[in-house]
């Protein structure tokens, strides 16, 4: 995505040299030029750009002036270019990244351009960062929400499990939706209204998390939830298939012969 750029002098030369020189940094476009201060501030309230290149003296509205009346919204960055050195240290006490004095050279705008490039990308990179954290902040509460300890509060099971897909997007799976979970690794997929969707847990979490009541573990990788559950056909060694409501079928394994036992005799 291109740097926004306004460049603000009311001298027509000096922002043409600017613009020409702005042509050797690609990531630059040029969104507009104010010849005076009144008409760069309506500029960035409708344009928002990213960076200014801003003289100090002009009619009506010095760009000192101009600086101290950004909207509070204003995200981007100042270069005040001037003749006048005596105005320095109020550039910088405004936040300028750089002060250009009239005339500079292609190599001290060159200077100043290398600056501006880290700024942006230093604030950039910790913005992301702070996003990623934050997401990161976000779904490990929302999953810590969503669990319910079962050795500390004995008696209570999980009652949602909560998903992130591919877009970021992070989806609460009601426990009564569930029909069944397959483990994967160091995840789980867990298969709800004909959708599937991977939960950072293991099967071992999920099995001690959910109710016995309403789930039952029938294989190493399965757990099906018991009311969905249409019949059960018997394979041999005290195996058995699993066919649920939804056409889906699973095997289970002769480790979980008990489990399956104690469900068809309670069934």
């Amino acid at each position: 995505m291109a740097i926004k750029v306004l460049i603000v002098d009311d001298e027509p030369i000096a922002r043409e040299m600017i613009a020409i020189l702005l042509q050797d940094f690609s990531q630059f476009e040029v969104l507009g030029e104010a010849s005076n201060g009144q008409e760069a501030l309506q500029f960035i309230q409708s344009q928002s750009p990213d960076l200014i290149f801003l003289d100090i003296q002009m009619p009506r509205l010095t760009g000192i002036s101009l600086a101290e009346q950004l909207p509070k919204n204003f995200t981007g960055y100042i270069v005040f270019v001037t003749a006048y050195d005596e105005y320095a240290l109020a550039a910088f006490n405004l936040n300028a990244i750089d002060y250009l004095l009239k005339p500079f050279t292609r190599q001290r705008f060159e200077q100043m351009m290398t600056k501006v490039l880290t700024k942006i990308q230093q604030n950039t990179l910790a913005s992301f960062e702070e996003k990623l954290n934050q997401l990161s902040q976000d779904y490990a509460y929302l999953k810590e929400q969503a669990k319910v300890p079962v050795s500390e509060m004995p008696g209570q099971y999980l009652t949602r499990f909560v998903a992130r897909q591919a877009n970021n997007k992070i989806v609460f799976i009601e426990i009564k939706e569930v029909e069944a979970i397959v483990g994967a690794s160091d995840y789980i997929e867990v298969h709800h209204k004909g959708a599937k969707s991977l939960v950072n847990f293991s099967l071992n979490e999920a099995e001690t998390s959910l109710d016995p009541k309403q789930f039952v573990r029938i294989h190493r990788s399965y757990i099906i939830a018991i009311e969905q559950i249409k019949e059960v056909a018997p394979y041999f060694n005290g195996e058995y298939y699993f066919t649920l409501k939804n056409g889906q079928k699973y095997k289970s394994g002769r480790t979980y012969k008990a489990q399956v036992q104690k469900l068809l005799q309670h069934s």
